[in-house]
């Protein structure tokens, strides 16, 4: 069975999928689904399996599109503006606290 290594920008974290099928190389981006739902994700590993059940994996599901990749970046632009957002609040009502991701 053919994997993959998939790397999240937010977390770090570094998942392995089940490839299934589709053409993945080193560097590309993927959709897959996680336990926070379908998430885009970068390949830093391709390789190939023998013991694991393909049911104990979860499932690239594509690689991402033009349409994904647009997406993720005016989600990027809404988290900086939100960020800033919370900020001001946070300060504005002296709340003893630090925005740690939004």
């Amino acid at each position: 069975m053919n994997t993959a290594t998939v790397r999240f920008p937010i977390s770090r974290k570094k998942i392995i999928f089940s490839a299934c099928g589709t053409e993945l190389r080193i560097g590309d981006r993927c959709i897959v689904t996680t336990d926070r739902g379908v998430e885009l994700g970068t390949v830093t590993d391709i390789s190939r399996i023998e013991k694991l059940p393909e049911d104990n994996l979860r499932k690239v599901l594509r690689k991402a599109t033009e349409r994904d990749l647009y997406l993720n970046e005016k989600n990027k632009d809404k988290e900086i503006r939100a960020a800033a957002l919370c900020k001001k609040r946070i300060e504005a009502r002296k709340l003893p606290m630090k925005l740690s991701r939004v």
